[in-house]
This record gives structure tokens, C-alpha cells and sequence, in this order.
């Protein structure tokens, strides 16, 4: 799941609560929302693919699992992947 689109099911969440509650959303209850959302990801851990020995099964150098499909996040730790740098 991408931060966009964590950053769209907590308006949904926030939109839903404030329905249940009888209350309007507030813009400033959104802004907090993706505040906390935007300082997570910044604090989130990074971490690049690596191949194993064979050449063909990738890992993650933080936690050492290998995921079932290749994306922005480890599935396992939540570890941010960067692309790292040749050199």
C-alpha cells in the first residue's frame, strides 16, 4: 500500500467516525492525520533489495525476507526500499 493511498483510507476512516459521531470532518483533523502519516514514513527504516547467492531470489537488507511481489515497502519489517547507489 502506497502513503497515498494509506493517505486516502484514513479519510475514509476520519469521514466515517465523524458520521457515526453526528459531526462534520474538520480540515484540521485531516491535516494531523497526515502530519503523523508524512513523520511515520519519514522515521520508517530504509532498506534496498539485495539477490540472494543464486541470482535470483531478492531479500530485504533490513529483516533478510524475501517478499512475494517487489514494492516501495518491505511486507515483512515496513521498511522503506531505496534504490541503492552503485560504486
Amino acid at each position: 500500500m502506497t502513503i497515498n493511498e494509506v493517505k486516502e483510507h484514513l479519510c475514509d476512516l476520519i469521514t466515517s467516525y465523524a458520521n457515526q459521531l453526528g459531526k462534520t470532518q474538520t480540515l484540521e483533523t485531516l491535516q494531523e492525520a497526515y502530519k503523523l502519516i508524512e513523520e511515520y514514513d519519514r522515521e520508517r527504516p530504509t532498506a534496498h533489495w539485495d539477490i540472494n547467492c543464486d541470482g535470483y531470489y531478492p531479500f530485504c537488507s533490513h529483516c533478510g525476507e524475501s517478499p512475494a511481489k517487489m514494492s516501495r515497502y518491505c511486507p515483512n519489517c515496513g521498511a522503506r526500499i531505496v534504490t541503492r547507489e552503485k560504486g
